[in-house]
């Protein structure tokens, strides 16, 4: 996935999340220039173990650049991640 950004704007990474399952999405240590404002959990189709959410990230990028941003879907209780995906931010001023 890829995006584009503007320096001192905020922007969103929708991913979408199993609900019940004890899966999360979780941001990798972020990229210098990129910081995480805020990320909530959006309901998305079926309720109940195995439907979906939205898990939405907030970030603002405080330069000019290109950036990928590491997210890996895992359990707290486990280190290997279910899946990971990278979101590729051309940030323009």
């Amino acid at each position: 996935m890829s995006l584009v950004a503007r320096v001192g704007t905020a922007f969103e990474v929708n991913l979408e999340e199993p609900v019940g399952t004890g899966y999360r999405w979780l941001p990798d240590a972020l990229p210098i220039g990129l910081s995480l404002i805020d990320e909530e959990r959006r309901q998305a189709g079926q309720t109940g173990a195995g439907g979906g959410a939205l898990h939405v990230f907030r970030l603002e990028a405080a330069a000019v650049g290109e950036y990928a941003v590491h997210f890996a879907l895992k359990r707290a209780w486990v280190t290997v991640p279910a899946r990971v995906e990278v979101i590729n931010v051309r940030v323009q001023s």
